[in-house]
């Protein structure tokens, strides 16, 4: 292997693995994917015993629940590990227990978790539930690649079907008798009656709009852009891609919701995204959608492994 990209790859691969989970702004999940994808590539053992020695150390240092971060910190980090345990063969009765108890049990430190309403204790997996921003896609990323790892295809499924039919269709209107934390300004739906996550493609006007994270720079009158979108597709992609592999996709459900949603961002609202590194997911929506106009791919090509998520469980 050679080249610019093979380069800042490998840079990463021989960077430090100290997990942080707490840490939202962490790299050491995206350096560890790179040992392994590293290990994958040249089957150089010097990776897969460093990705081991840092999922060893992660359980040592947060099994139990130890971590006491908030959830969208494990959000953004979780991902990472089980896939990168996949890419070396690393499976032990405790990461796996690690891996369950980061998805359902462990609770996280907000003062008021965003779905107190619905549950006693904030975990990913209810914050996946209760927030539909971006704290719960990139919950609802972490989780598929947890579920998938551990050949959870009951609680895989259920995932799947939360986002499908009540977030993206709201199937009957449950979205205005679940207690999800949905915000007081209703400006960027299509329909305040009818909240979905994504809007539907009959809006003319708003269709695309990941309503949720839209608004949080200010009403749809004022025209406002903000990075959370972004963010959120990223949680989208890497779910989609999960399921995708599981036999359960969900690129087409919506009138091809996400596709919609990251040519409105990409394309029509602010190609060059408000934070660049997201730029990762559009070769992934690109290829879910070969029928489409493709995406303005002007990134680098390898950037898509530092948010985490180049490869996912077969």
């Amino acid at each position: 292997m050679s080249g610019t990209s093979w380069d800042r790859l490998k840079t990463a691969a021989d960077s430090s693995y100290t997990p942080d989970i707490d840490n939202q702004d962490s790299a050491t999940d995206v350096n560890m994917l790179a040992g392994a994808i590293v290990y994958a590539r040249n089957g150089d053992a010097t990776y897969r015993n460093k990705v081991i020695s840092a999922l060893n150390d992660a359980v040592s240092r947060f099994g139990n629940c130890q971590a006491t971060g908030r959830t969208l910190a494990w959000a953004r980090n979780m991902a990472a590990y089980p896939l990168a345990a996949d890419l070396v063969g690393y499976r032990t009765p405790a990461f796996e227990q690690f891996l369950r108890d980061m998805a359902d049990r462990c609770v996280g430190s907000q003062n008021v978790c965003p779905d107190n309403r619905l549950y006693d204790a904030c975990t990913l997996r209810t914050t996946f539930s209760g927030m539909p921003n971006n704290w719960g896609q990139l919950a609802f990323g972490a989780l598929a690649a947890i579920y998938r790892y551990l050949g959870d295809t009951p609680r895989l499924q259920a995932v799947r079907y939360e986002w499908v039919n009540e977030l993206l269709y709201n199937v009957n209107n449950i979205n205005n008798t679940v207690s999800r934390n949905w915000s007081s300004d209703k400006s960027w739906f299509t329909d305040p009656n009818n909240l979905r996550i994504i809007n539907p493609v009959e809006d003319s006007v708003k269709g695309g709009i990941i309503p949720e994270d839209a608004q949080r720079c200010g009403s749809y009158s004022s025209g406002c852009i903000t990075g959370y979108t972004y963010d959120t597709l990223s949680g989208m992609v890497v779910g989609a891609r999960v399921l995708q592999r599981a036999g359960m996709p969900i690129w087409q459900e919506g009138n091809e919701a996400i596709y919609r949603a990251g040519y409105r961002y990409f394309v029509i609202r602010n190609p060059g995204g408000s934070y660049g590194i997201t730029k990762w997911v559009i070769p992934f929506i690109n290829s879910a959608y070969p029928n489409r106009n493709p995406l303005p791919d002007s990134r680098d090509r390898d950037w898509g492994w530092q948010a985490g998520y180049p490869y996912v469980l077969p």
